[in-house]
This record gives structure tokens, C-alpha cells and sequence, in this order.
């Protein structure tokens, strides 16, 4: 008898250390409704991304919760590599996608101009993720029902052993 009580309260404070924990994890991730149009440019985040020369600034728009334009900003690369890379048509690979869309496009790097380019790709998708970790939805759904699954787990657990300890008595 004496075990059996022991035990429920373990499984009740598990449970309840779970929830809590839960709850402080995810305490600063809410929910982000995107604006109409955002710019976010690479730079801080991205400075340690290098082209062939420097890293390569850019500012990336948003509209609606998708990429409505990547702009190359002012840089150190080599002329003719980021005309190849504007000609490429490597920027406007990433219009119309999703934040997550763009982490997990697969595009090539753009011939005789590699490094500068690959440099695009890596600042645009650091990015991206940044922000879609920034707007993640639905977290605060997720820790209400595990508080929510939590409480109710530890009253019916209480409740079936306060009914075993009266069927003893």
C-alpha cells in the first residue's frame, strides 16, 4: 500500500516536471503572424558566409509569408562573377517560396562564378531559417495540450489509486 502511494506521487510530479519543462522550453517561441511585406537583410546573421572575395550582403523581401524579391547589396565580389551570377538567374530561383521552401530548395551554384554564389544560396537559406524559427506557428497550441494531457494524466492516475486504496480498505 505504502509503495503504490509512492509511486503514484513519482508518476504525478514526473509528470508535472515534464509539463513544466515543456512550458519553460518553449516560454519565448510565439506565434508570428508575417506582415504584408518584410526585409530582412543577411547581414549580421550571415557574416560569417563567404563569397570569393567578401561575404555578399543581401536583402531579402517578403510578402505575405513568401520571398518576393532577393536583392544583392553593395559588395566586394568580382564583377564579372556576380554578373554571371545575375545573369544565371540564380536570385530568382527563391521567388514565390516559403521560408521553408527555400531552406530545402536544391538549386545548383551557377558555372564560373561558384563561390560568389554559393555564398547567395547559404546566406539566403541561414536566413530563412532564421526567420521561419522566428515565426514558428502553432507552439503555444502544443504546450496548452501537453499541460492540458499532463494535468488530466495525474487526476485520472490519482483517481484510479484513491479507488484501489478504498477497494483495499
Amino acid at each position: 500500500m505504502k509503495t503504490l502511494r509512492i509511486l503514484s506521487c513519482v508518476a504525478a510530479l514526473a509528470l508535472g516536471f515534464f509539463a513544466v519543462m515543456f512550458a519553460i522550453e518553449n516560454m519565448g517561441k510565439k506565434t508570428v503572424k508575417p506582415l504584408a511585406l518584410e526585409e530582412i537583410y543577411t547581414q549580421p546573421l550571415c557574416s560569417g558566409i563567404v563569397g570569393y572575395n567578401d561575404i555578399v550582403p543581401l536583402k531579402i523581401t517578403m510578402a505575405d509569408g513568401k520571398i518576393s524579391n532577393v536583392e544583392i547589396l553593395d559588395n566586394r565580389e568580382t564583377p564579372r562573377y556576380m554578373k554571371r551570377v545575375v545573369e544565371g538567374g540564380l536570385v530568382e530561383k527563391f521567388h514565390g517560396l516559403t521560408p521553408s521552401e527555400a531552406v530545402g530548395l536544391d538549386v545548383d551554384a551557377v558555372s564560373g562564378a561558384t563561390f560568389t554564389s554559393n555564398a547567395i544560396i547559404k546566406s539566403v537559406r541561414a536566413t530563412m531559417n532564421d526567420y521561419a524559427e522566428s515565426h514558428n506557428p502553432g507552439i503555444w497550441g502544443w504546450q496548452l495540450l501537453g499541460v492540458i494531457l499532463s494535468a488530466a494524466s495525474v487526476v485520472v492516475f490519482s483517481a484510479a489509486m484513491a479507488r484501489i486504496r478504498k477497494n483495499i480498505k
